[in-house]
């Protein structure tokens, strides 16, 4: 009995299909995770800075200290975008990826560290806030390496490692595990491919 090829191909579609909607859902999940994580993070982070620097904050004065609250609540509210602007990007994000047969794609070996990356980049940008009034640096300043400043390559880096909790790094984890399949499925589809082309070559020979 002769293979199916065409029936193979379409199941295979159908599977990635499948897989790549429920990449995509996971991704909206973590990305929600992330922004409802942020505007927690953000608010213990400035209360957690004010005292440890209490003696510059009080310095500063009641309607400072008030600009600053102020300024800490709208990155509180924009949290969602700010986490859109670092990881809603096709890099983090491989079934966004136009690579047409993925089976030959090389995806990142280290994936959840460059999340993590970018978590540092979104918290940095609590240092600009509060760098404005001195209570965090964003320069170094003398020789010797200063590891409380908030940059990073010139952009706002939170330089205490990230905070991100384990169970939303694992919603990133569950969505890695996902490429690993859908690669193994374009890898199949391949496989079918090859093997039909070749079957359509012997069967033309043979018709001659």
């Amino acid at each position: 009995m002769a293979k199916d090829f065409e029936g193979l191909i379409q199941e295979l579609t159908h599977e990635k299909d499948q897989l790549i909607l429920e990449m995509d859902g996971i991704k909206n999940k973590f990305l929600e995770e992330v922004a409802s994580f942020c505007s927690v993070w953000f608010d213990k982070e400035a209360i957690a800075l004010i005292a440890r620097k209490s003696d510059l904050a009080k310095n500063l004065g009641i309607e400072k200290l008030k600009l600053l609250k102020a300024e800490v609540r709208s990155l509180i509210k924009n949290a969602k975008n700010v986490v859109a602007e670092h990881m809603d990007k096709e890099e983090f994000w491989w079934h966004q990826q136009d690579k047409g047969d993925f089976s030959s794609y090389s995806y990142e070996h280290r994936p959840v560290e460059r999340i993590h990356e970018a978590m540092r980049y979104i918290c940095g940008k609590l240092g600009v806030i509060f760098s404005h009034d001195g209570l965090v640096k964003l320069k170094q300043t003398g020789f010797i390496k200063d590891y409380d400043v908030w940059t990073k390559s010139g952009r706002p880096y939170y330089p205490y490692g990230s905070p991100l909790p384990d169970d939303i790094v694992d919603i990133y984890r569950e969505y890695n595990s996902l490429t690993m399949k859908v690669q193994e499925i374009d890898r199949r589809m391949v496989q079918v491919k090859k093997e039909k082309e070749e079957i359509s070559v012997v069967d033309l020979w043979e018709s001659l």
